[in-house]
């Protein structure tokens, strides 16, 4: 006789199980974050124009702002271009990022579920923090060498010695033999007058005599 009273009391008891398991299990139903592109705490050396975020189950494509992804910086700057787009198990979002910074996604969607999943509203969705340092560019004018002329400008640099022309070589033998004619000239010329004297002093003697 007492046995029905304990198997409705056992009943309550499984019934309640049930309905406390049931709730935690129909929260964990909700689409899982699994990663990302650019991943949350990376950093990118390179221009961004996708970031991609993937989920352990798909989200629902409903369209409209159903589905919703912002990038943003610093400065509360946005980045992205066009419309996010559901692929599969995962969202994607064209970006335009080329400046060095640290960015921040934050996104919306609707889990297969129904329920909305937000990084605004739910703390279990951190929103996703990356940093772009794009490669450090060499000095000089890209694709030119400093020690070279531009081969577009068609100029080319001056060089700092030239063979002496011709004129220039001729004007330099001449210098150089100039000493030499006017010795030349000076002994002829002082031979000339010596026997010139000469000559006087043997004409008067004569004359003399």
């Amino acid at each position: 006789m007492h046995k029905k009273p304990l198997l409705r009391a056992g009943a309550g008891i499984a019934a309640g199980l049930a309905l406390a398991l049931a709730v935690p299990l129909s929260a964990s139903a909700h689409d899982v974050f699994i990663g990302s592109d650019p991943a949350p705490g990376s950093t990118v050396s390179t221009p961004l124009t996708q970031v991609t975020i993937t989920f352990a189950e798909p989200p629902q494509n409903l369209g409209g702002d159903s589905t919703l992804v912002e990038v943003t910086d610093r400065a509360g700057r946005h980045y992205e271009t066009g419309t996010a787009a559901v692929d599969g198990l995962d969202v994607r979002q064209a970006v335009d990022i080329t400046t060095d910074g640290t960015f921040t996604i934050n996104y919306r969607i609707v889990a297969d579920d129904g329920h909305p999943v937000s990084t605004a509203i739910d703390t279990e969705w951190p929103p996703i923090v990356f940093t772009v340092k794009l490669a450090s560019v060499a000095p000089g004018v890209p694709g030119r060498s400093s020690a070279a002329p531009s081969s577009l400008s068609g100029t080319s640099t001056p060089s700092t010695t030239s063979t002496p022309s011709a004129s220039t070589g001729d004007a330099v033998g001449v210098a150089s033999h100039a000493p030499g004619t006017f010795v030349g000239i000076g002994l002829g010329g002082a031979a000339v007058i010596v026997a010139a004297i000469i000559t006087i002093v043997v004409i008067r003697r004569n004359r003399r005599h």
